[in-house]
């Protein structure tokens, strides 16, 4: 039980270094692709907000570099545009860079295929049981 407890405040202390009130968003945070589709061509805004006014970077999980970083802020916006096969995370930090504020995610769904009879089982007479 020790450990769990001494886990969950370690985790406390950790939350309470970041900026409790910043926020970040994405639009569209969704896309379904089509059984033929292998990627979704997308022109996200990625906007953000916190409490008090610093220095902030957007970053996303594809890029090494930061998106955009603002100095003595407390909103930005920045556009991404780009082709994506699976889910991407975008997260703004603190001017050093260390701490994830907040984090956010534009979630790809890969649609089945229309063609029922393929997903359907074979039902044969014989098996009633």
């Amino acid at each position: 039980m020790k450990p769990v407890i001494v886990g969950a405040l370690a985790l406390g202390c950790l939350a309470a270094q970041g900026d409790d009130a910043a926020k970040i968003t994405v639009q569209p945070s969704l896309c379904v692709l089509a059984p033929t589709q292998s990627a979704c061509d997308l022109r996200m805004t990625v906007r953000w907000r916190s409490s008090r006014s610093a220095s902030y970077c957007v970053w996303n999980a594809l890029q090494k570099n930061e998106l955009r970083c603002w100095q003595d802020a407390t909103e930005g916006e920045v556009v991404d545009a780009r082709k994506i096969d699976a889910s991407l995370a975008y997260w703004l930090t603190d001017q050093l860079r260390t701490l994830r504020l907040a984090e956010t995610e534009v979630k790809v769904l890969k649609a089945k295929s229309a063609d029922r009879r393929r997903s359907r089982k074979r039902r044969h007479a014989w098996s009633i049981l």
